[in-house]
Formats: C-alpha cells, sequence, structure tokens
C-alpha cells in the first residue's frame, strides 16, 4: 500500500510540474505577446519565411530525443509480444502505440481523483 501511494504521489507530481512548466507556462508567456503584438500579418513577408526555411534552424537535439525514445518504445513493444508469444496484430496495429501516449493523461486523472477522495474523507464500497 505505501509503494502505491507513493507512486500516486509521484505520478500526480511530476504529471502536473511538466504541465505547467511545458505547457501552462509557456502558453501564457505567448499569450502576453500576441496581446502586445499588433496582429499585423503580412502574406508577403508570411511566404518569404517559407520559402527561405531550412531544416537547420529546427530543434534537432529534441527530435532526436523525440524519435530516439518513440523507437525505443516500439523495440520494447514486439520484444514484449515475442516474450508473450502473441501476434502483433491480433488486437491491431495502434492499439500499443495509442496506449504510450493515452495511458499517462488517463492515469494522472485517475490518481487525482483518488487523492480527492482521500483528502475529502470519502470510503468507497468495494
Amino acid at each position: 500500500m505505501p509503494f502505491i501511494i507513493g507512486a500516486a504521489f509521484f505520478s500526480v507530481i511530476t504529471f502536473s510540474i511538466i504541465t505547467i512548466k511545458k505547457i501552462i507556462i509557456p502558453l501564457f508567456k505567448k499569450m502576453e505577446v500576441y496581446y502586445y503584438a499588433g496582429f499585423n500579418i503580412n502574406l508577403n513577408n508570411l511566404i518569404e519565411n517559407i520559402k527561405t526555411f531550412s531544416i537547420f534552424i529546427l530543434n534537432l537535439d529534441k527530435l532526436f530525443w523525440f524519435f530516439l525514445l518513440i523507437i525505443l518504445q516500439f523495440f520494447l513493444i514486439i520484444f514484449a509480444y515475442r516474450v508473450t508469444k502473441k501476434k502483433f496484430h491480433t488486437g491491431g496495429f495502434y492499439v500499443p502505440f495509442a496506449f504510450l501516449f493515452i495511458y499517462s493523461y488517463t492515469i494522472f486523472i485517475a490518481w487525482l481523483g483518488v487523492m480527492f477522495d482521500l483528502i475529502k474523507g470519502k470510503k468507497q464500497k468495494w
């Protein structure tokens, strides 16, 4: 039981910190910049920027780690299917990959609900 509670707190705290630092704060900073901007969109300037686009202006370090983690997860899923001797296409090809992206959000919401129940002192009838 202490391990589960510790995992729940770790999950909620980690997800909250990542959400605040990587999504909410940059969103507010962009909203502030857009507030002070005049929203004068010059299509000629936009087209010129698209013409002069280069792959070298992208942050390749983050893209490298992103694709490396995706490939690693892909190989882990294939290895898990081989160990369990199940066919990869039995449950659908996209199901394991959808699980990788959706699971973190759903487990966060589940643990958040459990924490609110514990804070309120609600007793569950199991």
